[in-house]
């Protein structure tokens, strides 16, 4: 009746469920009973006056006159919503100024809230993901018991800068975009999570008039030597060099945080994150997608690392040396993931007594790694270790078979030579292992 669908790999905890349609069904009809929740789908797009739920879910649509027939609300959510009126359509909003959780997660049509959003002054959750968003209203500023904001794959080209008034902000999701217009800036020891996402396909006319001025436009486009590529190319490096500047004052301001997320395309500034990084105490995850500008495209020495990290993500990295010399030195390291060209060497190496604490690693799309060694001792934590779609990789590491603590062993998408080799000549490396898992479908 119940399934867990996901858990964390670094701590277990689960992430997401999976229930039976009776099992969901019964819920409903408690919390329904309760007043727990009120759901309204189909043609009921209002809480009825009667109705003294605190929270409410809707399903596609729902009424303009919420507020009315529910000024009490304390959760409001909405599922695939279609929102008419384009600008107008937040109007719902107005009046619910008891809300506590707003989440409109893929709103459509909603591309801007109302002014009086910031009267909602009890709002912990503000959830505006996937929508049509275009600004936020300067208002935010006053919500000063907000804790959350996710406003990712959104349309806005600005954060207003009264956003970092918010003192109790704890976890910011926002778009690569947004972070040049407005650098973290005062004192924000409640903050733990910033996660910043890039979106395809970035560059058109309206980001560059914004970033570089409409009077700079002007004047370039009627140059004989403009192109589109020159102009993208240009403002590619313009919101680039913003973006380093706007995060190293950021990066001064960490010290509180717990996960840090940088999802860019192209560089990412190498020098300037582990040039703060030992300061970052209390950072525990890091997972870095992007190409990372160091010198000699080598990871620094592990001193320059958050002292304190469990999990560490490298994606697109673009590493030109080993880099498990570095990471096996990572004194609380339980989680590793190199993922798509992090590593564009041929030969990787874990040395003897590297990676003490290492429970989960996960070898993701190594297109260019030939040869991996494991010394006696290396990684003498490991439980699951996955390798997935690393072709050239020949062979298992001889010193896997010394890891007595592996429990899964994943190989996804490998070479059907590479996996008759594990079957066969090369099974005394496995036979430990309690499951070994072959996947040939995504």
């Amino acid at each position: 009746m119940l399934q867990v669908v996901q858990r964390s790999m670094a701590r277990g905890w689960v992430k997401s469920i999976r229930i039976h349609d009776m099992l969901r069904d019964v819920g409903l009809s408690e919390v329904r009973k309760d007043g727990f929740l009120h759901v309204c789908s189909g043609d009921d797009v209002a809480v009825s006056n009667d109705d003294k739920s605190h929270r409410a879910a809707f399903h596609n649509r729902i009424n303009d006159e919420v507020a009315v027939s529910s000024p009490h609300l304390r959760t409001l959510m909405g599922f695939n919503l279609v929102l008419k009126g384009g600008t107008a359509a937040g109007r719902f909003l107005k009046g619910l100024n008891l809300l506590r959780v707003l989440d409109l997660e893929g709103a459509k049509d909603l591309e801007e809230l109302p002014k009086q959003i910031g009267n909602m002054i009890h709002l912990r959750y503000l959830g505006l993901r996937n929508t049509d968003l275009k600004r936020l209203p300067s208002s935010i500023g006053r919500l000063l018991n907000l804790l959350t904001l996710d406003v990712r794959d959104t349309q806005i080209l600005w954060l207003p800068k009264s956003l970092w008034k918010i003192r109790t902000l704890r976890h910011v999701y926002i778009n690569f975009l947004m972070f040049p217009s407005a650098p973290i800036s005062g004192d924000h020891k409640n903050l733990q999570t910033l996660k910043i996402t890039y979106i395809q396909g970035y560059a058109h006319v309206m980001h560059i008039i914004c970033l570089l001025g409409s009077k700079f436009i002007k004047n370039w486009v009627t140059s004989p030597g403009f192109t589109k590529e020159a102009i993208s190319d240009t403002y590619e490096r313009m919101l680039r060099k913003s973006f380093e500047k706007s995060f190293g004052k950021s990066l001064e301001k960490m010290g509180s945080f717990i996960f840090l997320t940088l999802s860019v395309h192209g560089p990412i500034p190498g020098n300037v994150l582990f040039a703060q990084a030992p300061n970052l105490h209390h950072l525990r995850s890091l997972n870095l997608n992007g190409q990372l500008l160091l010198e000699q495209q080598q990871l620094p020495d592990s001193t320059r690392f958050p002292p304190n990290l469990t999990k560490l993500i490298l994606t697109k990295c673009r590493l030109e040396r080993d880099p498990m010399p570095v990471l096996e030195k990572l004194p609380n390291l339980m989680l590793l993931r190199l993922g798509w060209d992090a590593y564009l060497g041929t030969s990787m190496s874990c040395s003897s007594r590297g990676f003490p604490r290492l429970q989960h690693l996960m070898l993701d799309f190594l297109a260019y790694l030939e040869e991996w060694t494991v010394q006696n001792g290396a990684m003498p934590g490991l439980t699951h270790l996955t390798i997935d779609a690393c072709g050239n990789l020949k062979m298992l590491p001889e010193g896997l078979q010394h890891v007595t603590t592996l429990r899964e062993l994943k190989l996804m998408f490998m070479p059907a030579d590479f996996v008759d080799k594990i079957r066969n000549e090369d099974r005394y490396k496995v036979q430990h292992i309690s499951s070994v898992i072959f996947q040939y479908k995504r």
